[in-house]
């Protein structure tokens, strides 16, 4: 697959070389990664939303709205629209501020910096149609880079020197397993900031229970140990693509399989807006947050590139 990997890298070469990203009106603030699948990036927008909330800045979300059936621009509604609409993640991002969904992001951008300080852009870092005034790349600290290969070899959607180039800073999230730190200190100039994904508290009736816990997520694995981690009966685990739809005879196996143990059916937030309305009701939602290890850090860092944040 390393072929076809160079390929793949040469491909995002041409692609950056021969765009004309625009400049938005208001600054963009990006959040990325350099590898497919998930690496915390949602709950790091949501994070530093409520930093800027908090500080009094108008925030909005520009979001691809992956998985959902419009191309926008279009700024999500809550009331009307749905996941197959414009995805699980535009939907987590609404419930905190105002959010626009585009295909083409500088198209977006126009739309979303309507009465607005400054626009976090979800997943974008690879994105050459907008310019970007602050590029936050997210890693996964137990995951690090996988092979270090390029799609399909690996998971990367670039290589590392090219990434880290157009990177303001680096957020770690977790522990760093690959001594990812020490690496990006020695070869590359940029900040770096650490945090961990949390739980909210279990409640005790479902803790109290045998639990059967589902997850479509990049890395459910993870889910699954946050939930041991707070002494959670995990008496089964069913991991699922990234972005998963369900279907019924998926619900349907989850549904018997509670039954059987006895068990509380349990998932994270993303893939609960992903089921169907009946199915909810059976199932609890475990809600997660990006806690900073130095919020100070995080502050003086948005104060620097933002004046007034």
């Amino acid at each position: 697959m390393a072929p076809l990997g160079s390929l793949f890298g040469a491909a995002g070469d041409v692609r950056r070389f021969f765009s004309s990203p625009k400049r938005s009106a208001v600054p963009v603030l990006c959040v990325g990664n350099l590898v497919a699948g998930g690496a915390g990036k949602t709950p790091t927008c949501l994070a530093l939303a409520d930093i800027l909330l908090e500080d009094k800045r108008r925030v909005a979300f520009l979001a691809r709205g992956y998985g959902g059936k419009l191309k926008g621009p279009v700024r999500v509604d809550l009331e009307t629209h749905t996941m197959a609409d414009v995805g699980d993640e535009a939907l987590l991002l609404a419930a905190k501020a105002p959010t626009v969904i585009a295909a083409d992001r500088a198209a977006g951008a126009e739309l979303a910096g309507q009465k607005t300080d400054i626009i976090i852009l979800d997943d974008g870092f690879q994105n050459p149609g907008i310019e970007k005034d602050f590029s936050l790349v997210v890693i996964d600290g137990s995951y690090g880079f996988g092979n270090g290969k390029l799609i399909p070899a690996g998971p990367l959607r670039e290589t590392l020197d090219k990434g880290m180039r157009r990177a303001s800073a680096v957020l770690m999230i977790g522990e760093d397993l690959n001594n990812l730190n020490a690496l990006i200190r020695l070869k590359y100039d940029v900040p770096i900031l650490n945090a961990d994904l949390e739980l909210d508290p279990i409640p005790n009736p479902i803790l109290n229970r045998p639990i059967v816990a589902f997850a479509g997520i990049g890395r459910p694995e993870k889910f699954f140990d946050a939930i041991r981690a707070q002494q959670g009966d995990v008496v089964d685990s069913l991991s699922f693509p990234d972005h998963y739809t369900y279907t019924e005879r998926d619900t349907t196996k989850l549904e018997k399989l509670a039954l059987v143990n006895g068990a509380a059916l349990v998932t994270t937030t993303k893939d609960y807006m992903r089921l169907s309305e009946p199915f909810k009701s059976m199932v609890k939602p475990l809600p997660a947050r990006l806690v900073w290890r130095d919020v100070k850090a995080v502050r003086t860092l948005l104060k620097k590139h933002f004046p007034g944040a």
